[in-house]
């Protein structure tokens, strides 16, 4: 009995929190709410926050809330790297060797 309630636990445990986790974390573009939060983020990346610019780049180009676009990831991790981000600057590389942008 108890190891039925151990494997129910790790279940609920394994699947339920990241579930919750990983819904908050990447919400569908589709969301109002979402819509408008994107918004601030690319305010904010215009207004110089360099780490907004990278994340959001990583967004487009993995298709996590936003729909993939390799060219605006493109210019997101140009902004970035514009800003001295080497993870925004190894990615645009990456991108290029790749043949992605």
């Amino acid at each position: 009995m108890n190891i039925l309630r151990s494997i129910a636990f790790l279940t609920i445990f394994y699947i339920g929190i990241p579930y919750l986790v990983f819904s908050q974390e990447f919400p569908n573009f589709y969301d109002q709410d979402f819509q408008e939060e994107y918004k601030k983020l690319e305010l904010a990346c215009y207004g110089g926050d360099a780490w907004v610019c990278y994340e959001v780049g990583k967004m487009y180009q993995n298709g996590s809330g936003l729909i993939k676009n390799q060219s605006r990831a493109k210019q997101f991790y140009s902004r970035a790297c514009s800003f001295g981000i080497l993870e925004a600057c190894n990615s645009l590389e990456f991108g290029e060797a790749m043949n992605d942008f």
